[in-house]
């Protein structure tokens, strides 16, 4: 099995030439078909992440990026969410 060879690396600034988004690759898939994709993720929005070909994508500049993400903490043994994003109400 070879391995993929990348033109972007997680962490380059890059735009998808067709729709425009700029933002940050933060991940990178090869298929069996020998497509590259990667996801990209815009600044202002961190949390959604783009899916694009590799032929649409052009670098944008020459530093990496690294996007600060705050960890989210999760009890097991169910779902429910213990972050401060979640708000319980009490049981009367």
């Amino acid at each position: 099995m070879s391995s993929a060879n990348f033109k972007f690396e997680c962490g380059d600034e890059v735009k998808d030439k067709i729709s425009g988004v700029k933002g940050v690759v933060v991940s990178r898939t090869e298929y069996l078909t020998s497509c590259n994709r990667y996801a990209i993720a815009e600044k202002k929005k961190p949390e959604t992440w783009l899916h694009f070909d590799e032929l649409q994508l052009e670098k944008t500049s020459a530093k990496r990026i690294v996007l600060e993400v705050t960890p989210v903490e999760f009890r097991t043994g169910g779902t429910k969410e213990i972050d401060n994003r979640s708000k319980t109400n009490p049981k009367k």
